[in-house]
């Protein structure tokens, strides 16, 4: 037997479970930094799964504005269910969102030249993050417009009043 070698001697440098670990290992690695390469380019924030926060802001606009009164009119009731020092809970609770979700429901003018710094704002502070929103056309009617300097009650219908935007965020 001298033409042929030993298979398993200390001499040799690479074993088949070697070599299956090692590559194991390389594969393993090269994996991971596929799964994560993705997130490198991805904005910081998650993003917004439209259909169910949009569902929800529509939800919370129609419940504002489709009350008892008059459609698409924001009336001292409603002011005082929706507005009046609620912040982001109350208004979670009120509306039957989820406590993971947030929500701002806010009036403005619907002029561009109009508006300004004194509108109605109620629930969790709106820092211009991804959020769903439904906005919708308003008319005020109530007591509570006088607290607002943009605002001026609107329930003349034959007036040229300024028509105001409800605007729902939720995110």
């Amino acid at each position: 037997m001298a033409g042929t070698t030993k298979f398993w001697t200390e001499e040799r440098a690479q074993t088949a479970q070697d070599f299956a670990i090692g590559i194991s290992i390389f594969l393993l690695v090269v994996g991971a930094v596929f799964a994560y390469f993705p997130t490198l380019f991805t904005p910081y924030g998650q993003a917004i799964q439209g259909e169910d926060t949009s569902a929800q802001a529509e939800r919370v606009g129609m419940l504002i504005v489709d009350g008892e009164g008059e459609r698409n009119t924001i009336t001292q009731e409603d002011y005082d269910e929706w507005f009046d020092e609620k912040d982001g809970e109350d208004l979670q609770e009120q509306a039957g969102l989820a406590s993971t979700s947030q929500v701002n429901v806010t009036i403005t003018p619907l002029s561009p030249d109009e508006s300004g710094e004194d509108v109605p704002m109620s629930g969790h502070t709106y820092e211009d993050q991804d959020a769903s929103s439904v906005s919708r056309i308003v008319k005020t009617d109530g007591d509570w417009t006088e607290d607002y300097g943009d605002i001026e009650e609107t329930t003349d219908e034959d007036s040229d009043s300024p028509a105001y935007r409800l605007t729902v965020r939720v995110w």
